[in-house]
Order: C-alpha cells, then structure tokens, then sequence
C-alpha cells in the first residue's frame, strides 16, 4: 500500500483567513500576531500502486476533474515543506474535524470514473500562525486557538474538531 500527502491552497485571497486574521487581530486585540494562513492538507493511501504511480495518477485526476482541487482557483504541491516552513516565530496546525476527515464520497467517485482501488483519502485544515516574537505556546492556545478550554474556540472548535501541532 502507497501513502501520499499533498498541500492545497487557493491561488488567490482566502478569505476565510484574511477574516480570522483580521477578527484576531481586531477584535482580539492579539498583536503578536503578524500573518495567518489556511491550507488543505491531503493524505491519501492506495492499494496496488507505488507512489511514483499514484502521484502520476492524482496529477492526473486533478488536472481533469474537480475531485480533489479546482485547479483554476487552487494549486497543490507535492512537497509539503515548501508551504510550511518553520520559523522561530511560527506555528503550523493541523486540524481535523472528528466526523468528516475521510472523504468517502470523493474516493467513490474517483474508484467509480478512474477505476483506482483507494484505500482512503483524508482532508485537514492547516493553520500557519506567524507571530513578531516568541509565543509561549499556552499563550496562542488560549488567545488564538481555544478561546475558552470547555466549548469555544477560534481556529479549533474543542467538541467536534481535533488539533495536532505539527511544529512549534
């Protein structure tokens, strides 16, 4: 079985991340805060295939459907680290919604028009925090990321979504 991940992101303003940036900002009064951005991390495993052959097959599914990305409003890249370059002032995020990560529906579709034999396929939420100083870490979490340790949060909703800090 071959795993493989790639990033996506939209090719122009997202405007979901300029609005919680500016929310954080503004009406959180963080000023620590100097950028924020949104990507989509993919994670997908398939049988019968090495990864050379499923990334030329995923490039191909990418380039003439709508399955994965909109490739006249998202891009995607291969190498991970390209978008998530660690910093001293950053932090990376990934979030994943405790019910709907796996993308059932999208993997039948791509078995039923490509005749893949996929395993899964796994969508999560990038956060890319960078701040004008160190940031102790309880101090973004409970700023930034949960608002309050028991039923809100910004960037992580505590009941129905998952965080995992891939570099700090």
């Amino acid at each position: 079985m071959s795993h493989i991940q790639f990033l996506s992101r939209l090719k122009n303003a997202d405007l979901h991340a300029i609005s919680a940036e500016s929310i954080i900002k503004n009406e959180l009064n963080i000023t620590y805060l100097t950028r924020l951005r949104r990507f989509f991390l993919w994670e997908i495993a398939a049988l019968n295939y090495t990864e050379t052959q499923l990334k030329s097959e995923l490039i191909t599914i990418a380039k003439s459907s709508y399955f994965l990305v909109n490739p006249n409003k998202e891009e995607m890249d291969w190498n991970i680290s390209n978008w998530l370059e660690k910093t001293s002032h950053s932090v990376v995020l990934k979030v994943e919604n405790k019910h709907l990560s796996s993308q059932d529906d999208i993997k039948r579709k791509i078995q039923s028009f490509y005749s893949m034999d996929l395993d899964s396929i796994k969508k999560y939420t990038i956060w890319r925090l960078e701040f004008n100083q160190s940031v102790p870490e309880e101090k973004w979490r409970s700023e930034i990321v949960h608002l309050s340790s028991s039923n809100t949060g910004f960037l992580v909703h505590p009941i129905t979504e998952k965080m995992d800090v891939l570099h700090a």
